[in-house]
């Protein structure tokens, strides 16, 4: 059986958050049949994250290690980089995705992931209680459930037995 784009299902998950919550990670909850997939692979499509200290560019970090991922500071695995974007009234600071796109990861099923901010410059830890909010749309992508599969696939795997 191959492989193709009609094999997967692919989920879009919204987060949010609110700059007055502690510590320095956020836990996001990926929804529910995650468990039972064998992996999932996940990527950033949309982020914003405001601040009121300028950085030079912020790192976007899932903590644990995706399988086709290595990085030289072996701190988790970097989902995305995001630039400063608009700059608005006062003096907070806007950053979006950069230019391009994030990469493609691929990781075990899990249920959430906990993710945390970096100064890209130095990987310095921004806590989050320093941001002013911010926002990531996450798209997974998985193998089709048992229960999802065709007829056609269905009846093919009849046969095998």
């Amino acid at each position: 059986m191959a492989y193709d784009e009609s094999n997967f299902t692919c989920k879009y998950v919204f987060f949010k958050w609110a700059g007055n919550e502690g510590g320095e990670e956020i836990r996001v909850d990926l929804g529910e049949a995650m468990e039972r997939v064998p992996n999932v692979s996940i990527e950033v499509i949309q982020a914003k994250l405001i601040s009121s200290n300028l950085y030079q560019g912020v790192t976007v970090k899932m903590l644990g290690q995706a399988m086709n991922y290595h990085g030289n500071d072996f701190r988790g695995t970097a989902l995305a980089l995001l630039d400063i974007g608009n700059k608005h009234s006062g003096s907070v600071e806007h950053y979006d995705l950069g230019i391009g796109r994030a990469p493609v990861l691929t990781m075990a099923t899990t249920k959430s992931i906990n993710i945390r901010f970096s100064r890209t410059n130095d990987g310095v830890s921004i806590p989050i209680n320093d941001t002013g909010g911010g926002a990531l749309i996450f798209k997974l992508k998985y193998p089709r459930q048992p229960d999802q599969i065709t007829a056609e696939y269905s009846g093919q795997i009849q046969r095998s037995l």
